[in-house]
Order: C-alpha cells, then sequence, then structure tokens
C-alpha cells in the first residue's frame, strides 16, 4: 500500500502553458500513450481547487488525474 513510482518530473518554471502540455509514456522506447492537459475533462486551476477543500495539500503532493487515450492492456 501507499506506493506509487512516479519520476522525470520538470521544473515548472520550464512549462509555458500547463493547461496545453503535450504527455507521452515510452516503454523500453516504444511508445505506448500520448495526451495533451488541454484534453483534460477538468483544468487544472479547478481540480486543485476542489481538492484543496477535501484535502490539505502539501508541498510534494502529487494529483494523479487517470489516463489518456490509447492505454492498453498490462502485460
Amino acid at each position: 500500500d501507499h506506493f506509487t513510482p512516479v519520476g522525470g518530473f520538470i521544473d515548472k518554471s520550464l512549462v509555458k502553458d500547463p493547461q496545453n502540455l503535450e504527455l507521452y509514456c515510452q516503454v523500453n522506447g516504444v511508445e505506448r500513450q500520448r495526451g495533451n492537459t488541454k484534453d483534460m475533462v477538468f483544468n487544472i486551476p479547478s481540480l486543485i481547487s476542489h481538492i484543496s477543500a477535501i484535502f490539505t495539500l502539501e508541498c510534494g503532493d502529487v494529483i494523479l488525474t487517470g489516463t489518456p487515450d490509447g492505454v492498453g492492456p498490462i502485460e
């Protein structure tokens, strides 16, 4: 329990527009998924507002919002 490996963080100063950010996932050099934050159902400020009304968000917390199209079966 309580284990979610994450990595490859990008400094926010390098992100011009977090609401138009291309995201992708590669496994062994093969692209498995690609998406863009502009296609999210709820925008980032709305998510943070809603979540912070329920939970106290701390520095370093990660908000996981699901996965873009293209998720395949677990092998």
